[in-house]
């Protein structure tokens, strides 16, 4: 007399698909996590630039450019000449030291006609190919 076994359990196919579509989840959950990340880092990187662009226009409504091309968050002038290719470069707190602090954000200041121009440039860190800026104007 042949006995049959009532088999409970799962086959190994339930057992793939199973790790399949859980592995589908995370993926979608790593991806979604990872691109919000990426986002904050921007918008971050563009506050900093903003709050920095706001303080050398303040200072240009305290004090003349004269032969600076931008200032410190002390309110000091940095020494360079104003509207050259050879913009500052200072943290996102306002200093100068930027040897190991990222990014580093390139101001410069021109005053062509009756209006400065401040422009903020900084190499994206979530994206080192590319360049992002920020200029704001002020008519004294």
């Amino acid at each position: 007399m042949l006995r049959r076994l009532n088999q409970t359990g799962d086959t190994i196919i339930e057992v793939l698909i199973a790790i399949v579509v859980v592995s589908f989840v995370l993926m979608a959950a790593y991806v979604t996590a990872n691109k919000n990340t990426l986002i904050n880092q921007e918008t971050q990187e563009r506050s900093q630039a903003l709050q920095l662009a706001n303080s050398q226009l303040e200072f240009l409504h305290t004090t003349s450019l004269g032969t600076h091309n931008c200032f410190t968050a002390a309110g000091v002038a940095v020494d360079a000449v104003a509207g050259s290719n050879n913009p500052c470069q200072v943290n996102a707190d306002g200093s100068t030291d930027t040897a190991d602090t990222l990014p580093e954000y390139n101001i410069a200041i021109t005053h062509p006609s009756t209006t400065y121009t401040v422009t903020i440039s900084w190499a994206r860190l979530t994206n080192n190919a590319s360049q992002a800026s920020v200029v704001l104007y002020y008519q004294p």
